[in-house]
């Protein structure tokens, strides 16, 4: 699996490649964006990256194994399913490729794709035999048993069921519509909703049961550590401190006092248990919840809110928040803005507490409570006036503009770096980074690399390249460019239709009276297309039409 982090294991195939046209065997190994290029082209059987982490049978892409397929192109080639389960930024990463390799077809994302694709749940769409070994015919008869799976009107309808509350809208109904059930996607959705609603209302009576269970293990408890045994029915508890104890204890009988009459709690219930606790009150186990939960409430009132203030403030005094990035600014003030109030939420926090505690707990307990409510008072008052002061909002002005100026630099010095890159490479340099760039139309540069040459001149041999991460032979994209040169001479646009063009693993689409052109994903603008003609001196070669021939299919 990817791991996201730069780590990136080899993983071993032993299948061949087969072209899908000719049936004789071709080259596997590509690039990781090359790879995904040539699985939207379906030209052939196998192909994998450099190192074996995407490859792809047939029409389905693969990632780092047979558990997670990324993307399968469904066979009426207009429409792919990619996977929306992401594992990792790295499969998140080579998804995204796969979505971008497979336009202009449209893509819906689905969850747990591979086991759609397999048949069940969360398995794997393991290849063995005959299409493990990339065989042409065992790879066809593979993918249509998958078909069949994608066809079947109950299999689709009982995994959109499955994961109705997951499954984008679009997703859904282009599934349901492909097996003739259109109108069973509201249907779907609206019983999922409510089979949510009552499995979150069963959570609902299961806590109230334990909260009750709880209230009264408390209640009847005769010290704090007893209060924890009881409570947890486990005698490793005990470890913790007092503190800690009794404030989880406090905390839980604050919540669920507020629970009283409600959630089909009887009110009755909530009497006895506030008789127990007054009871609990007059013994001496008071005495020690009181003294523990002083302890622990002064830790949070105290120490981490004022502590938190105090630090905010002594790193803008000594000008430290200049060595903070932009983020971590922006991410200061959203914790000690006046409106959200970091330390006015944790002091809000610990007197709510208090008057709760203050009003459950009698006696000694009430009165230690009632004092630290009063000192939590004053300190929230002080810490809001600090964060209203003027210092403050010069401090958030001075924060924001360091902010702005630093996003202007970092997006001035991508943008610097990016074009550089871009530079080097058209000039057919190595850039020492991945390339992906296009033009405002989108439409993708090109640069040839290796040229070879015969005695004439001719170009015998070289590869041209694309900014979108695709390569072809250098020698068949000269002649389609006859081919464009004819199209322009004639003044009329052509389209795939029986005849075809192939140059390398793509199949050139159409190509405007203009001499734009469009193959898979790729759009070429014909200025592109001309200035590296004359750099390689090919411009003024005649036009004609030895690129076309015709396909398999139309043949």
């Amino acid at each position: 699996m990817g791991f996201g982090y730069g780590y990136s294991a080899s993983v071993d195939h032993y299948a061949d490649a087969f072209s899908n046209e000719s049936g004789a065997r071709v080259r596997k190994s590509f690039t990781t964006d090359m790879a995904a290029h040539v699985w939207a082209q379906e030209s052939q059987t196998f192909g994998q990256s450099s190192k074996g982490v995407v490859y792809f049978h047939g029409r389905a892409l693969f990632d780092y194994g047979a558990h997670y397929c990324a993307a399968y192109i469904l066979p009426d080639e207009s429409a792919f399913l990619y996977n929306a389960s992401h594992v990792s930024p790295t499969t998140s990463g080579h998804v995204s490729t796969a979505r971008y390799a497979a336009r202009p077809r449209t893509g819906y994302p689905v969850p747990d794709l591979t086991g759609l694709l397999a048949g069940r749940a969360d398995d794997s769409l393991h290849v063995r035999g005959p299409v493990a070994r990339g065989d042409y015919e065992g790879t066809r008869e593979w993918e249509s048993d998958i078909d069949d799976r994608l066809a079947d009107r109950d299999y689709i309808r009982a995994y959109c069921e499955r994961h109705a509350l997951e499954l984008a809208p679009e997703s859904m109904q282009f599934l349901l519509a492909r097996v003739g059930l259109p109108k069973s996607a509201a249907k779907i959705r609206r019983d999922a909703e409510r089979a949510r609603d009552r499995e979150e209302e069963r959570r609902k009576r299961e806590d109230r049961a334990r909260a009750v269970d709880a209230l009264r293990a408390f209640a009847k408890a005769e010290s704090v550590e007893s209060c924890a045994i009881a409570k947890r029915a486990s005698p490793y508890d005990t470890g913790k401190s007092a503190a800690r104890i009794a404030d989880e204890l406090a905390s839980d009988v604050r919540s669920w006092r507020k629970r009283a009459g409600k959630d089909n709690v009887p009110v009755t219930y909530w009497r006895e248990a506030w008789a127990r606790l007054k009871a609990l009150g007059e013994s001496e186990t008071v005495d020690s919840i009181a003294r523990a939960l002083d302890r622990r409430a002064g830790q949070r009132a105290r120490a981490e809110a004022r502590n938190a203030i105090r630090s905010a403030l002594c790193n803008y005094r000594d000008g430290r928040p200049l060595q903070h990035t932009a983020d971590e600014s922006a991410h200061a003030f959203q914790r000690w803005s006046a409106d959200s109030g970091f330390a006015t939420i944790k002091a809000e926090r610990a007197r709510a507490l208090s008057r709760s505690l203050a009003r459950y707990m009698p006696g000694t307990a009430g009165a230690a409570i009632a004092a630290l409510d009063n000192e939590s008072h004053a300190f929230a008052a002080w810490a809001s006036g600090i964060m209203k002061s003027d210092a403050m909002a010069q401090a958030r002005e001075e924060w924001d503009a360091m902010r702005e100026e630093r996003e202007r630099l970092l997006a001035e010095e991508r943008e610097r770096k990016e074009r550089l890159a871009l530079e080097t490479w058209r000039a057919g340099g190595d850039p020492g980074t991945r390339i992906f760039a296009s033009r405002p139309d989108g439409s993708a540069y090109i640069r040839a690399t290796g040229v070879k040459r015969d005695e004439s001149g001719a170009i015998v041999g070289g590869t041209l390249e694309t900014s979108q991460g695709a390569d072809v032979p250098l020698v068949q994209a000269v002649r389609a460019f006859r081919f464009i040169k004819l199209v322009r001479e004639r003044g009329t646009a052509w389209h795939a239709n029986g005849a075809q063009i192939r140059v390398g693993h793509f199949r050139v689409d159409r190509i405007t009276a203009g001499g734009d052109m469009r193959a898979g994903c790729h759009r070429f603008a014909w200025q592109d297309i001309e200035s590296l003609a004359r750099s390689l001196g090919v411009f003024e070669l005649a036009p004609d039409d030895s690129a076309v021939t015709r396909s398999r299919e139309a043949a």
